[in-house]
């Protein structure tokens, strides 16, 4: 029989791990602390894993995805969901120029991925809970690769430390590909959110400027012109998303857009999660 001593120390562990579990699953999309807590119980009957024979709402909190939803998950989430990570880069564009290498980690949509939903990491690259997808019938029409692979030093641009893959292509829309439309899914509808847009097209004197508009619990709209920037971001603060989680970004040509064409883009996403 262990010592009484030990016993004792193991319950108090015990009961810290399992308040410090509850604290970190509050902080997630569902708020549902008894899945989270069922789950670290629930282990995966077979190996490799079978999804079918695994309760399907524990296979998202699987962080390391060996079966079972144990102690290791619990840090995976705990260190994505309380620490400075509280921040998603996406960049938009093509498969030739993606941003692959990191921290920071990005996560890269390109024209094939719009018809997927694209389940986001943060910048440590654990997994958020996060989706993005796109509407079916609102696409962007095709990839850019002729953006900036230069920065303006000193400008709002440099200080975001952008890697040139990320802000040398974009997906781009235009006269017959006039409305895209994304949603951002699993945002804690209790936290507000800064969202950060860049896109660029060089070696052009036409004006191709990008409406974003955003709505959660209230509307938003910044816009963007595309053409020659290498220095310039627009960016929303404190927005909150709706009571279900969720943004519904809209990207329009803007009002000053002169493009024959109607060339409009979007480079890169940044979306980060004000401290609660």
């Amino acid at each position: 029989m262990p010592p009484i001593k030990s016993l004792v120390v193991f319950v108090v562990v015990a009961a810290i791990l399992q308040t410090d579990v509850a604290q970190a699953i509050s902080l997630r999309v569902d708020d549902n602390r008894s899945v989270f807590l069922n789950c670290l119980t629930n282990l995966c009957p077979t190996a490799p894993c079978v999804p079918a024979l695994y309760a399907s709402e524990c296979t998202e909190y699987d962080c390391d995805e060996d079966g079972d939803i144990d102690l290791v998950d619990f840090a995976c989430f705990q260190v994505a969901y309380t620490s400075s990570a509280r921040t998603i880069l996406i960049d938009f564009g093509s498969v030739t120029y993606q941003t692959t290498e990191g921290p920071p980690y990005w996560n890269n949509v390109t024209s094939s991925d719009m018809l997927d939903t694209v389940n986001l990491t943060n910048v440590d690259g654990l997994p958020t809970g996060i989706e993005l997808l796109f509407a079916p019938d609102k696409l962007f029409n095709a990839a850019n690769t002729s953006g900036t692979e230069s920065v303006a030093p000193g400008s709002a641009l440099d200080q975001r430390s952008y890697p040139i893959f990320a802000i040398r292509d974009s997906l781009h829309g235009d006269n017959d590909f006039d409305t895209v439309e994304l949603t951002i899914l699993g945002v804690h509808p209790a936290y507000t959110y800064d969202l950060t847009f860049f896109a660029s097209r060089v070696g052009i004197g036409d004006i191709r400027s990008a409406t974003y508009s955003v709505s959660g619990s209230s509307n938003n709209y910044i816009s963007l012109n595309a053409s020659n920037n290498d220095s310039e971001i627009a960016e929303l603060s404190g927005i909150s998303p709706d009571a279900q989680g969720k943004f519904v970004i809209t990207v329009t040509k803007a009002t000053d857009n002169n493009n024959p064409s109607g060339l409009f883009y979007m480079g890169t996403m940044e979306i980060h999660r004000s401290v609660p």
